[in-house]
């Protein structure tokens, strides 16, 4: 019997589900639809009655995808139909040639979120045919239709082993480049044209600090079941078993799509993942968390707008010591929107502060005054910089 679609899908965790939903869909409307990991070396290359009259893939940006999508996998094909999952971009990188097709990716059907993407595909020489408004295929068992689909914190916690009674935290990385070697970095940099390095640096650093503040703050609450929920590409790290052995509420786990851990979870706190379109169609809200700035060129720009800081600090036991942070603040024009105190236990007369601020890591002399704020007092926790939703 004649294919009439396939599907190729690359993280199952990531892919499968909406292309399982996907593939439901076009059996529904009569057509014959067969599902397969890319390069998946159990099943046989279509080449013969069984090639599809469409393939259906989950990234396709130059020739190169072409081979390993297509060629490698069915042959020639005219209908081509590319899903493309990261439509989340920096400003750089919507400029760039890269995401915006190169050679005969630009004659495939680039399906697009919304009409911003389908006008920047068009104005980098796309046909308009080619860029039809879709909406996020990912997006869709967060639908009103779908209500229900997903498990229950309970449920959930129950199969992983987690104590439904405390807060389930959600952490979802993107530290990719952290667990790459230089050497890796360096090749992946040639094959892109794009030198990574210092992102990479960026990428490390801000994963060793990340937990660092997990390891503090699941100390101080163990009333928290913190989930750290890698990215697909990111490779299990001896760091992260460290924590784990060390904080029996720190959990890493990749199991279950990453839509049902937000639906679950009670609060959210993200790097740079893209995975927070999900969270805003899921109706919450999350922290975002960034330790050190993200090179601009990188930075997705429905990030813009982190306006939001928060920090916890104790400073020494002195006259004018609050003032004293409080006119570090004032110097700079930043307004505190929140200041609230908690009394040490076991202390006497000593307090630490919760302190929100409306700034941004990115403007000028707020970074230097946090350094100095963390040089200069007893105790100081950058909880993070972040937009409000």
């Amino acid at each position: 019997m004649a294919l009439d679609f396939l599907i190729l899908y690359e993280h199952t965790v990531r892919e499968y589900e909406s292309d399982l939903l996907l593939k439901l869909e076009l059996e529904r409307r009569g057509y014959t639809v067969r599902i397969r990991q890319l390069l998946d070396a159990k099943d046989l290359r279509l080449f013969g009655k069984d090639k599809p009259e469409v393939l259906v893939a989950s990234c396709m940006y130059d020739n190169e995808a072409i081979n390993s999508h297509v060629y490698n996998n069915i042959g020639k094909c005219n209908k081509i139909v590319n899903l493309h999952w990261e439509q989340m971009l920096s400003d750089t990188q919507e400029e760039g040639d890269w995401f915006n097709m190169n050679g005969n990716a630009k004659r495939c059907v680039q399906t697009c979120w919304g009409q911003r993407t389908a006008q920047r595909l068009q104005a980098h020489g796309m046909d308009a045919k080619n860029t039809p408004v879709t909406g996020a295929v990912m997006m869709d068992f967060l639908r009103p239709e779908f209500k229900g689909y997903f498990k229950d914190k309970e449920t959930l916690c129950k199969e992983f082993g987690l104590d439904p009674a405390k807060q389930l935290h959600l952490y979802i990385s993107s530290f990719g480049y952290a667990s790459m070697t230089d050497q890796e970095v360096a090749e992946l940099s040639k094959m892109a044209g794009t030198d990574f390095s210092g992102f990479a640096r960026t990428n490390r650093v801000s994963m060793e600090k990340t937990l660092a503040w997990f390891d503090r703050y699941l100390g101080d609450h163990p009333e928290v079941e913190l989930v750290y929920r890698r990215h697909p590409s990111e490779w299990k790290c001896k760091a992260l078993d460290e924590l784990a052995a060390k904080r029996p509420n720190f959990h890493v786990i990749f199991a279950d799509s990453v839509k049902q851990w937000i639906v679950a979870a009670d609060s959210i706190s993200i790097w740079m993942s893209t995975a927070i379109a999900e969270v805003y169609m899921a109706g919450k809200s999350c922290h975002i968390l960034r330790p050190t700035p993200i090179e601009h060129e990188y930075d997705p720009v429905i990030y813009a707008g982190a306006n939001r800081i928060s920090l916890v600090i104790a400073c020494d036991n002195k006259p004018g010591a609050l003032y004293d942070i409080l006119s570090k603040l004032a110097a700079l024009g930043i307004n505190m929107t929140k200041l609230e105190s908690c009394p040490v236990t076991g202390r006497n007369f000593e307090f630490i502060f919760f302190l929100e601020l409306e700034a941004s890591v990115l403007e000028p002399g707020v970074l230097p005054m946090l350094e100095e704020l963390e040089r200069s007092c007893q105790n100081f926790q950058f909880l993070g910089n972040y937009a409000e939703v």
